[in-house]
């Protein structure tokens, strides 16, 4: 009993560590596009509906669909797919996740609080460290 309860205490706190590495992946800021133009907002800020432009290297702020352009994303820090997948109008991409080319704008799926990888780290993190980067 006692090698079974170390063994899960091992096998959780290094899904904890694996996490709380991708939630310092997420950006800290985004591009969002308004009719005045494009301005760098905190991805906090970013709300349901926001379209906000992806460009070559940038980490994706949040969960969304692509409107325009196509792009390969790196997603293996969310699938663990070990080659990029391309994207194209009506596809989703991941917070965390890397466009590595191409350029593309992406419309909001989810708020911040409730995105894949937010949801992923509720499930292993203590409540002191959720929502921290969200």
């Amino acid at each position: 009993m006692l090698m079974g309860e170390i063994i899960e205490t091992r096998t959780a706190e290094g899904a904890r560590a694996s996490i709380e590495s991708l939630i310092k992946l997420t950006p800290t800021k985004a591009r969002r596009i308004t009719p005045q133009g494009e301005q760098e907002v905190a991805a906090q800020e970013l709300a349901i509906g926001d379209v906000i432009r992806i460009r070559p290297g940038d980490n994706v702020a949040a969960d969304g669909v692509i409107l325009t352009g196509q792009g390969s994303f790196n997603q293996a820090t969310i699938t663990g797919e070990s080659l990029p997948a391309d994207k194209k109008p009506g596809d989703e991409v991941f917070a965390g996740t890397q466009i590595s080319r191409a350029s593309s704008k992406s419309k909001l799926l989810a708020p911040a609080r409730t995105r894949l990888l937010v949801a992923s780290a509720n499930l292993f993190l203590p409540p002191r460290k959720r929502g921290s980067r969200s």
